[in-house]
């Protein structure tokens, strides 16, 4: 999958994978293994369960396979074979032990009635598991869908390798009854915004008919730009991409950037002010380094995406935002050279007006403090500086 994360309107790509980061929140990411937070596990098949966390001991029941079970706790125990990990659930018996062994899948099911669309040809297995594929495959089509498991790892190494255990097995009706289909990509779960407007691409990118990556029916497109009729938000934290739907001589296609995009991508070509001293960058993303600075002056812009402007300068091409420029250096600020005493109460800001604080209250040991800085001196108001 590609992942694509936003800078205000540049967007920048990577590859990676998602994160059922629910499953992970408790727990750090180390070499060693680590187990996920269960809290309801699916058994697959009968299995039995124990008054304690002991299968020497006789089963007092036994759960039937096809359900899920709430967790109350879990136990890693060690014996002969290695160590096991057991899992106190809620039963009918009270609360009894299970161990997890391949009849269990750390997830819960959810009972659904809905009509979903397979885009491509899709395995089919008998059960939620990888062993049960059948020699059944199925051709792009409406499928009838009547629940859905949810699932992680019980434990994993990282975080990469969890997600890559993880997913969604669906329950569909079918001519021969009942079956499963994992982590299919189902049409009607893509929710796209209407938009318009007009998106550079950087470099050469991968078209598809539908917002899924497949190895089939994929079109080449070289750099240039693009009218966005359609976007898809399908990420979760930093993980998943953004897929912008395109019109093309061969209809609607979809893409998702492994290279820089740039969004409400306009030309220009005008005489440019910089009101007050702006900070420049060599991609039209925020970052706190306030090392580059521009005097007020008139440059010349050649394009522009969003809130910035990409201009000419002595130092080269670069982005500046000349709106968040106005927050970082206010007009009307003047040269100062004075000394003030910082209290308890007292504040540090990066900039003026931008909110990014350096120091909160009582962090500051009282002591005098000499306003300069580069001829850019901070600006000051009782019991605050804002300062770099």
């Amino acid at each position: 999958m590609i992942i694509i994360q936003g800078y205000g309107h540049f967007v920048r790509c990577a590859a990676a994978a998602g994160l059922l980061a629910a499953c992970l929140s408790a727990f750090p990411i180390t070499a060693a293994a680590f187990y996920l937070k269960t809290v309801a596990v699916f058994v697959v098949e009968d299995a039995p369960i124990y008054s304690k966390p002991d299968d020497s001991a006789k089963p007092v029941g036994i759960v039937s396979g096809l359900q899920t079970v709430r967790v109350i706790d879990a136990k890693e125990k060690d014996d002969s074979s290695g160590k096991d990990q057991w899992f106190e659930i809620e039963t009918w018996l009270g609360d009894q032990w299970i161990k997890q062994d391949q009849r269990l899948i750390n997830g819960g099911f959810k009972e659904e009635d809905r009509t979903a669309t397979i885009v491509r040809e899709t395995a089919v297995f008998d059960k939620p598991a990888k062993d049960a594929l059948t020699d059944v495959r199925l051709a792009p089509q409406p499928l009838h869908v009547t629940g859905s498991l949810s699932y992680a790892p019980f434990q994993a190494v990282n975080a990469t390798g969890a997600n890559a255990s993880s997913g969604i097995w669906y329950r569909i009706d079918t001519k021969l009854g009942t079956r499963w289909i994992p982590n299919p990509d189902f049409l009607e779960d893509v929710h796209a915004n209407q938009v318009s407007y007009d998106l550079k691409l950087t470099g050469p990118e991968k078209l598809y008919p539908h917002p899924f990556v497949a190895s089939s029916d994929v079109e080449e497109v070289q750099p240039q730009v693009v009218q966005v009729t359609g976007e898809w938000d399908h990420r979760n934290g930093p993980w998943g991409s953004v897929w912008y739907r395109l019109q093309t001589g061969h209809g609607e296609r979809w893409v998702a950037p492994v290279h820089p995009a740039l969004r409400e991508y306009r030309e220009v070509n005008d005489a440019f002010l910089l009101k007050t001293a702006t900070r420049y960058f060599q991609e039209p993303a925020v970052n706190l380094d306030g090392k580059d600075w521009l005097d007020p002056g008139t440059y010349q812009a050649f394009e522009a995406t969003g809130d910035w402007v990409h201009i000419r300068t002595t130092h080269g091409e670069v982005w500046v935002n000349p709106k968040r420029a106005l927050l970082e250096r206010p007009e009307g600020i003047v040269k100062t050279d004075e000394t003030i005493e910082l209290t308890q109460d007292s504040e540090t800001f990066r900039f003026p007006l931008t909110g990014n604080c350096l120091t909160s209250r009582a962090f500051m040991l009282p002591k005098p403090c000499r306003l300069t800085k580069n001829g850019y001196p901070p600006m000051v108001r009782p019991g605050i500086i804002f300062a770099e």
